[in-house]
């Protein structure tokens, strides 16, 4: 079981070592419960008596089914039990935590702590290692939520990870997008790398592309001499031939319209506004179509 308690809810997960198998979640965050139940400076008994109770009956049947499971290991992430771990381990040895990643809070050691932080007042708090102003405003309530989990669930304690959402959320997009980025990750430049991340995205032939915009440096590079334009505006013709025929994924017929119109919305990282024209109307008019005097699209230069 994985347990994060966030600002506004308390997130369990029961995982196997290889999937998730379900996700519970309940309003029992630790700035929700504080500004719900905490009135008084420290809190007063009857506060932490309404607050326990709301807990327990608000976690009831979530922790119901999570012991249904029988969860044999518990992993806890997030900043409220990152910072009960340090805390605790500072009340009772008066040294830092030097290492959090694979940390065990106990079960003892928890509710030892969450009395101690339950006696003090909020400027004592503020005092304790690893606790800032707002975490040191919102910790009782957080710890008294993960004591709680822990004894319903008859677990003895929790190993700590100093991964959580954010960098769940980093893994899984790798992992959905391995082959994407294997393909990009080796090219030089964040401009060149959006280019090819957009194709990806609409999977275009990638050896006609590469085709055409191998061709098209080639001319440019021979013409030197005679247009004398400049490094930066063979990358932008690099770009827009490769991203010529991207407008196919809507039709082939206006192809280069629709390439236009791609180019501008597609998010291109690291161009700008006037680059992102250039680009967009070279693919434009890369067939026998020509910019009119009137029309809409900006023209070439």
């Amino acid at each position: 079981m994985i347990v994060d308690i966030g600002g506004g809810s308390m997130q369990l997960v029961l995982a196997n070592r290889e999937r998730c198998l379900y996700t519970l979640s309940a309003p029992l965050g630790a700035l929700r419960l504080t500004e719900s139940f905490v009135r008084s400076d420290p809190p007063a008994r009857r506060d932490l008596q309404r607050l326990r109770q709301h807990v327990r009956e608000t976690a009831g049947e979530l922790l119901k089914k999570m012991g249904e499971s029988a969860p044999a290991q518990a992993y806890g992430s997030s900043g409220s039990i990152h910072a009960l771990a340090t805390v605790s381990h500072w009340l009772e040895t008066s040294t830092p935590l030097a290492h959090l990643n694979g940390h065990v809070l106990t079960l003892d050691s928890l509710r030892r702590t969450t009395r101690q932080l339950q006696a003090m007042t909020l400027r004592e708090r503020e005092r304790l290692p690893a606790l800032d102003a707002h975490r040191a405003e919102i910790i009782v309530a957080g710890a008294m939520t993960l004591e709680h989990v822990l004894e319903e669930l008859e677990l003895p304690g929790m190993t700590l990870s100093d991964f959580g959402v954010r960098e769940g959320m980093v893994s899984d997009y790798v992992a959905r997008h391995a082959g994407e980025i294997s393909s990009v990750a080796r090219r030089p430049g964040l401009r060149l790398r959006s280019v090819l991340r957009c194709l990806g995205r609409f999977r275009i032939d990638m050896r006609h592309a590469k085709h055409i915009a191998r061709l098209a440096l080639e001319l440019f590079d021979a013409l030197q001499e005679v247009h004398e334009l400049s490094p930066l505006d063979r990358e932008l013709l690099h770009f827009a031939a490769l991203l010529h025929d991207i407008g196919s994924v809507i039709g082939y017929d206006g192809h280069a319209e629709h390439a236009h119109y791609i180019i501008m919305n597609a998010s291109l990282r690291g161009l700008s506004a006037e680059e992102l024209r250039v680009i967009a109307n070279v693919a434009r008019y890369h067939n026998k179509a020509r910019p009119r005097t009137r029309t809409s699209t900006p023209s070439t230069r």
